[in-house]
């Protein structure tokens, strides 16, 4: 800009706009150094390094779709925890009918001597055979068997809910990733648009026949899409893992 106001070829206020921009991409670029230390000395402290880590570039793992999107839901973690409460709350029912049966021991013992007294065997032993029958017992196992019916009942609902949840996150985050692929392509295409915007700003700005403003604002219009368009990608990334998630693997598409 300083070259054409010199040609005669700008204005003052083009300069000055141009020297703004300048002092506004340093601040920029300053803020966006300061971000990146920060991010690497938090990531460090997650990982417990202790000096700042750096991040290779993110490799999406290759899954097999098919194997990956149709594992079915009762592979989940939680889903796998709820069952199981279902079955201890069962059995912990069965366990109390079985309170209302009678009770049978065995017991047996074997005696050895060095005094064999009148028989002249060294050695004797006697088996007991006790049954034991509860008849009463004021309402305490039929207020057990009433108590643990109802944990069963509540681990089955509380099942039936996890499964219903769990459904609905798993639709839900195939919606979102469908979006976010929208939102990607949208994206992408807007920082195209952008780009061959700028260019042809620019060539009518060296031929003379755009203003330093007009190119201030296309370079502004090109920074945004750029932003977006990472905005966008990175948003792909997360609903992919929203959809990992709900189906029961980690991002590398391994199980929970």
């Amino acid at each position: 800009v300083r070259a054409r106001r010199a040609a005669g070829e700008a204005l003052g206020v083009d300069e000055t706009r141009a020297q703004l921009a300048v002092v506004t991409a340093r601040g920029a670029k300053v803020r966006a150094e300061s971000g990146v230390a920060s991010a690497r000395d938090y990531l460090a402290f997650l990982v417990g390094a202790d000096e700042p880590v750096t991040v290779a570039p993110w490799v999406e793992p290759l899954l097999d779709g098919e194997r990956v999107w149709r594992r079915p839901l009762a592979e989940r973690a939680d889903l796998k925890a709820a069952a199981c409460e279902v079955s201890a709350a069962r059995s912990a029912r069965v366990a109390s009918w079985l309170e209302y049966l009678p009770t049978l021991s065995v017991v047996g013992t074997v005696r050895g001597t060095e005094n064999t007294g009148f028989s002249g065997e060294p050695f004797s032993w006697s088996v007991q055979l006790a049954a034991a029958w509860t008849i009463f017992d004021a309402g305490l196992r039929e207020a057990t068997l009433r108590e643990r019916a109802s944990l069963a009942r509540e681990a089955t609902i509380r099942q039936r809910e996890a499964e219903r949840a769990a459904e609905r996150e798993q639709r839900q985050a195939e919606r979102d990733y469908e979006v976010a692929q929208v939102s990607r392509e949208t994206a992408a295409e807007a920082l195209r648009l952008a780009q061959e915007s700028r260019s042809m700003v620019l060539q009518r700005y060296q031929a003379g026949l755009a203003t330093s403003l007009e190119l201030v604002e296309a370079d502004e219009t090109l920074e945004r899409a750029e932003v977006d368009d990472v905005i966008a990608t990175l948003d792909v990334s997360l609903r992919r893992l929203d959809r990992l998630r709900a189906v029961g693997l980690d991002p590398l598409g391994e199980p929970l």
